[in-house]
């Protein structure tokens, strides 16, 4: 995705699917992406009303942290994510 200046959020709830796309112009649904140094690429971006649809559409256990592996795709700089093929962390992993 490179060094987007804003990312979105997708979601297809029918299909449990999830995507971050990279833009490089603000509209209503972007998120700005913070600056990263090379000894700091730490940062938050989320949405919390996003999440709670997704939980609720997946029907994960609100107490479990759940990782899915994305799939790059060029063509719309986007990474999607199938949220059926989510593994689920031990209270270990998340640390």
């Amino acid at each position: 995705m490179g060094e987007p200046k804003y990312i979105r959020f997708l979601f297809n709830p029918e299909k449990q699917l999830f995507a971050v796309q990279a833009s490089d112009r603000k509209d209503s649904e972007c998120f700005y992406v913070p600056k990263c140094s090379e000894n700091d690429w730490n940062f938050v971006i989320n949405s919390i009303p996003m999440l709670r649809i997704i939980w609720k559409v997946c029907k994960w256990d609100e107490e479990k942290s759940y990782r899915i592996s994305g799939t790059y795709h060029a063509e719309c700089n986007l990474v999607v994510f199938d949220l059926k093929q989510a593994v689920t962390l031990m209270m270990n992993e998340t640390e």
